[in-house]
Parts: C-alpha cells; structure tokens; sequence
C-alpha cells in the first residue's frame, strides 16, 4: 500500500502512508535478509541403539581438564603455610575486627592458609587470610608471615 508524495519542490517519491514523512526514517525499507532453507525441522524416527552425539561448544573439553586440574591443585596446595607473628591473634568468622571472635592463635604457631581476601585495614594491610587448622577463621595478615608462596585469592 503504496502512494506517491512530494516534499515541496522535490521530485515526487513512494512512501508508506503510516511512516514518517522524511525519506531516512522509512523503516520498510531496511529488512533484514531473508533466510533460506526449511523453516520447520521435522523429527527423523531414530533407530533403536544409534545414539545422538551432542555436540559440543570447541574449548568444552580443555574448560573441564582447568576444573578437573584446579580440584586437584585446590586440595593439595589449600595449605599455604605461615607463622603468627603477634602475641595473640584473635582469628574471627569474618574479615574484620567486628566479628565473633572464633579461637586464639599465640606467637610462633604455625598455621594452615587457604586463601587471602581483602577486609578491614589493620595497621595499613588490608588483606586477611582465612585459616584452616580443624575450624574456618580469619586472621589479620599483619600478624602472620607466610612460608613459601603468596597464598591464592579467595
């Protein structure tokens, strides 16, 4: 449904009548391609034993070897090592210096790292690490001197 219009002392052009006026803003005119073959996939009976093969996104298979390798490396180096340093450590249930207080870690115990994470400042180090020796607590890490690598983030 066409008809034919002219913009003032413009050559008469083809228009929608439901469009606006100018030329660029004509929407019927920008379609997007259009697609071939079947529109509609009809289910092909199966025979009994022949089993379809998923198929799989590339890279499926390396993402499950890093989760299967990071399970692996996550039990085994889930104790990074380290030392109190102050007299008594208040090691809390979360990364702060409001939280319950969960046990007491005295100078020169070694303790057991899983990860660090940041939290409230102490003494300007912000970081925490959370403690796995029998219970899950926090620790300031201004008062605990790591043995060997760095601890992972959490």
């Amino acid at each position: 449904m066409w008809r034919q219009v002219s913009f003032g002392t413009l050559a008469p052009t083809w228009r929608c009548p439901h469009v606006p006026a100018h030329p660029s803003l004509h929407s019927h005119r920008r379609r997007a391609p259009r697609r071939r073959g079947r529109r509609h996939t009809r289910s092909r009976a199966r025979r009994p034993g022949s089993e379809r093969r998923q198929r799989q996104r590339p890279g499926r298979e390396r993402q499950r070897q890093r989760q299967r390798q990071w399970s692996a490396t996550a039990t085994t180096t889930s104790a990074y090592k380290g030392v109190v340093t102050a007299d008594t450590l208040a090691l809390r249930s979360a990364p702060n210096r409001g939280s319950q207080i969960i046990r007491f870690a005295h100078r020169g115990d070694a303790v057991s790292i899983f990860c660090k994470t940041g939290g409230e400042t102490v003494q300007g180090n912000p970081l925490w690490y959370l403690l796995t020796d029998g219970t899950r607590a926090w620790g300031a890490a201004r008062y605990i001197d790591t043995i060997g690598p760095a601890p992972r983030w959490c």
